[in-house]
């Protein structure tokens, strides 16, 4: 039941990573395809590279409270994990609002270490690439959700295995350009 019910909670995490992706492949939001970045550079590298744009982040959020909407209409009961995410229409907005953030966060974090690290933006850094958002997702939400120590690690390795699996799902249907 555990897995179950931390897999919910992360739905509008797990909505918000994948909203950037379908942004751009769909050309939706066009105007704010630009670099959050600005193309500054850290000891000589990219901060975060030109595919880390305000149409990802303004995708991940809208992503992230249109899940958090639905999961509010239609609240699971949850046994093993105690949130108020869910308690009102505007906190379950707000948590949703903030799950696209914290998505956001996660994986800009995750690509600064990567190009210090010098590895190439789009280039694979596995398990970073598959585990940031949700460890980021899991700190930002604790004044939302009380994540056990068993729990969030359950929702971090389920995170990792479900990447790749839903990475190379979408990279065979021509969603990604990549695997990872």
């Amino acid at each position: 039941m555990m897995l179950v019910e931390v897999l919910y909670l992360a739905l509008p995490a797990f909505a918000a990573n994948m909203m950037p992706v379908v942004a751009a492949r769909l050309k939706l939001l066009s105007a704010l395809d630009r670099p959050i970045d600005a193309n500054l550079s850290l000891r000589g590298k990219p901060l975060l590279g030109r595919n880390k744009t305000w149409r990802g982040v303004a995708a991940a959020v809208i992503g992230g409270v249109a899940v958090s909407y639905i999961q509010y209409l239609f609240a699971m009961p949850l046994e093993t994990v105690s949130t108020t995410a869910f308690a009102s229409l505007p906190v379950a907005l707000f948590y949703g609002c903030i799950a696209g953030i914290l998505v956001m966060v996660g994986d800009a974090l995750g690509s600064i270490m990567k190009r210090q690290l010098g590895i190439a933006s789009g280039a694979p850094c596995i398990p970073l690439d598959q585990i940031d958002y949700i460890v980021v997702f899991i700190l930002g939400t604790a004044f939302f959700i009380s994540w056990s120590i068993p729990a969030a690690a359950l929702l971090i390795v389920t995170t990792f295995f479900l990447n790749l699996v839903a990475n190379a799902l979408a990279y065979g249907i021509g969603i990604k350009n990549t695997y990872w």
